[in-house]
């Protein structure tokens, strides 16, 4: 696929400018290593346009240095190549520490290459167990497992 899109680029070049072209790929998986990370996505649609690339019905799957693993599936998604940012749209996913699991669900979750943060400006509801569970206005999670609530913050749990 790479090598396809590629070749369309330097078509692209060697014409001369031209209007940017969308390239729509369908039934893609991706599995990429940035640094230490292990990125995986998969769509059963993908549209690129310039440097943003949007994909629908995605899965996103991480497993970091330290073999955490981290997934993620969106409704959309949306990529920025030139400033490595991700915005998922309608995110849930689940995340597995040492400790145990997290499970989420959000209205938006965004990814920045910089700091590594998943952060969810618009709120985010946080499952530990089926016996505590966590809403929040908005807040991240760091790699390595750190989740930071904050904006009227609820926890309830069921003592056993």
């Amino acid at each position: 696929m790479k090598r396809d899109v590629s070749l369309l680029e330097e078509f692209m070049k060697t014409r001369g400018p031209a209007p940017e072209l969308p390239v729509t790929l369908e039934r893609v998986s991706i599995s990429r290593k940035v640094e230490e990370n292990l990125w995986t996505v998969r769509t059963p649609r993908l549209e690129r346009m310039g440097e943003r690339v949007r994909a629908v019905s995605l899965e996103v799957e991480l497993v970091d240095e330290e073999q955490r693993r981290y997934v993620m599936v969106a409704e959309t998604g949306m990529f920025d190549e030139e400033f490595g940012d991700v915005v998922l749209e309608r995110v849930r996913g689940e995340v597995e520490f040492s400790s145990g699991g997290l499970r989420f669900a959000a209205p938006k979750g965004a990814w920045n290459r910089g700091d590594g943060r998943l952060v969810f400006p618009e709120g985010v509801f946080a499952e530990e167990d089926e016996k505590t569970t966590l809403r929040a206005g908005s807040g991240w999670i760091l790699p390595g497992g750190s989740v930071f609530l904050s904006g009227d913050v609820v926890v309830e749990w069921e003592e056993p």
